[in-house]
């Protein structure tokens, strides 16, 4: 019988600790390093656990450990059984604490109550990445929401955001993804004590590149494409005939005679600075662009997490066909652990589009950004 390789925690709501879930039937988890991770365990109807996790109501958590490392915590959020409950094999569903971003509105005047909010049209934040993300989760989750948050000491890193990052009856994750990935950090929300701590690091890239000699990449896909902008223009303030404009070319970009054009929506930018910056910021992400889709294979030498091993967010740099590299981010990882098969632990690369969680997820976040972009205005 297959050891278990993790350390499952549970936790109540008010993050007290009620004990520890040793045997499992079955596990599958996905940390992730730009959406909230998620997992599913299926226990045994019998587990002593399963009053603690299925206790929604006082709510219930679990912090997990992989190779004597965090791997990540967060909140049960729904309960499957099964009739009759003797012989079923219940399975509970989590989520990861990053959520906290998805789960929190920024609002333009954090400071004051929701009747006196016309202090401002957006609540706007520049500097570097780290500040920007931790000035937010302070104003809005620890001090207007008075949760169990802390931020680590920051560090300033990451680059800094051209424009800041402006904000008005959002989610957080809305306005601070992608920038604070285009900055060069991954964000971190951990369990530690009765409450949480919201930190981030930096991105860093593999010492090597990956070959389809090295056995280390499974199945995947990889596309090149030209850029999606030539020319950026701004909107500012003003309404009609007032509204402000400016415009930025990309030279280099029309030399194939090709020239097209975009339009950047900056009403909350109070002065020309803060609209050129949104415009750079556009400009920058309309670029040519390689994405890569990839699942990698553990081998004696290429392990995620432990000494030495691959991290979510690390950059790979990836040889797709003789004389073409790619670099993209470990988004995932997918742990699945059984009694009969034991653990099974691949790192995959850049968006799995033919996941319906993660479609899920990013599609819908994108569908109600741009709702909550025109309602808020």
């Amino acid at each position: 019988m297959a050891v278990l390789p993790l350390k499952i925690t549970v936790y109540d709501g008010a993050y007290h600790r009620k004990g520890w879930i040793g045997a499992p039937v079955k596990l599958d988890l996905h940390p992730r390093a730009f959406l909230p991770g998620t997992g599913t365990i299926t226990l045994s109807p019998t587990d002593p656990r399963l009053g603690d996790v299925t206790d929604l109501d006082n709510g219930a958590r679990l912090v997990i450990e992989y190779k004597g490392e965090f791997l990540m915590s967060g909140w049960v959020d729904t309960d499957n059984g099964l009739i009759p409950s003797r012989t079923g094999f219940p399975t509970i569903n989590f989520v990861e604490d990053k959520v906290l971003l998805w789960d929190t509105q920024g609002w333009p005047v954090p400071g004051a109550a929701l009747s006196s909010q016309s202090g401002a049209a957006y609540y706007t934040k520049t500097g570097n990445a780290e500040t920007i993300l931790k000035d937010l989760v302070t104003k809005n989750c620890i001090t207007r929401l008075g949760l169990p948050v802390t931020c680590a000491t920051n560090l300033n890193r990451g680059a800094t955001i051209p424009g800041g990052v402006s904000i008005r009856m959002q989610k957080l994750a809305d306005v601070l993804y992608p920038a604070l990935t285009d900055a060069g950090i991954c964000v971190t929300v951990q369990q530690v004590g009765s409450g949480l701590v919201v930190d981030c690091y930096a991105q860093t890239t593999y010492p090597r590149t990956l070959t389809e000699e090295s056995g280390i990449l499974e199945k995947g896909s990889f596309s090149l494409s030209g850029p999606s902008a030539t020319r950026v223009i701004g909107g500012g303030q003003g309404e009609g005939t007032a509204r402000h404009f400016i415009g930025q070319t990309v030279a280099g970009r029309e030399a194939a005679g090709r020239i097209i054009e975009v339009f950047r929506d900056a009403r909350d930018a109070s002065d020309d600075t803060i609209l050129a910056n949104r415009v750079q910021n556009t400009v920058d992400s309309t670029g040519s662009t390689a994405s890569l889709s990839l699942s990698l294979s553990e081998t004696a030498n290429f392990r995620f997490m432990g000494p030495n091993g691959v991290r979510l967010g690390q950059l790979m740099p990836v040889q797709v066909r003789p004389g073409v590299v790619i670099t993209e981010a470990v988004t995932e990882a997918s742990i699945k652990w059984d009694k009969a098969n034991g653990l099974v632990t691949n790192p995959i690369l850049g968006d799995r589009s033919n996941d319906p969680a993660v479609t899920l997820t990013k599609s819908i976040s994108a569908a109600f950004r741009a709702v909550r972009t025109l309602k808020s205005r």
